[in-house]
């Protein structure tokens, strides 16, 4: 009976750790999608941000009683910078979850213990110890993913401006 909870334990562990890293691997997908392939691709992730971004950016311009296009082109126009400043913080909190349940799946104690020891990997503030090769190893994963999907964004944003001017060149062309 022991033999068989132990057993139990170790097969959520694996299936908690594999949701983890499968979280963690679509995040990180999800990013080159949108920041580093150079042709358009299908982006559920980036798709459902937008969105929200959108309704919420509509929903603020009703509340503001903006009725004329002009008046609701000046709440629009922060559309697409919001959206994609938006990504950030939902990369990393997915990234954030899924490296919590590896670190729980691994050994950490708690729930909240794994995502603080997540949490202080990913933003490379270190103020949480890892005990062991495969916490260590996680923690240094998490911390590399997390400089990585800033430095996309970074990387990013003149692109970003560049095809925002020339599409205001075209604009005023017309």
């Amino acid at each position: 009976m022991a033999g068989e909870r132990g057993d139990d334990n170790e097969m959520i562990q694996l299936i908690v750790f594999l949701l983890g890293f499968a979280v963690v691997v679509r995040t990180i997908l999800s990013a080159i999608r949108t920041f580093v392939l150079p042709r358009s691709q299908q982006e559920n992730l980036t798709r459902y941000v937008f969105r929200a971004v959108r309704f919420v950016i509509e929903s603020i311009a009703n509340l503001a009683g903006a009725r004329t296009y002009a008046q609701r082109d000046r709440f629009l126009a922060f559309y697409a910078p919001l959206g994609l400043l938006t990504l950030l913080p939902v990369w990393y909190t997915l990234v954030t979850f899924g490296y919590a349940c590896m670190f729980w799946a691994v050994g950490v104690p708690t729930g909240f213990d794994a995502f603080r020891i997540s949490g202080s990997s990913l933003l490379t503030l270190g103020f949480v110890p890892t005990e062991g090769l495969a916490q260590t190893i996680l923690a240094f994963t998490e911390a590399l993913n997390g400089l990585i999907l800033v430095a996309m964004l970074i990387a990013y944003l003149p692109t970003i401006y560049a095809a925002f001017q020339r599409r205001e060149e075209l604009v005023t062309l017309l």
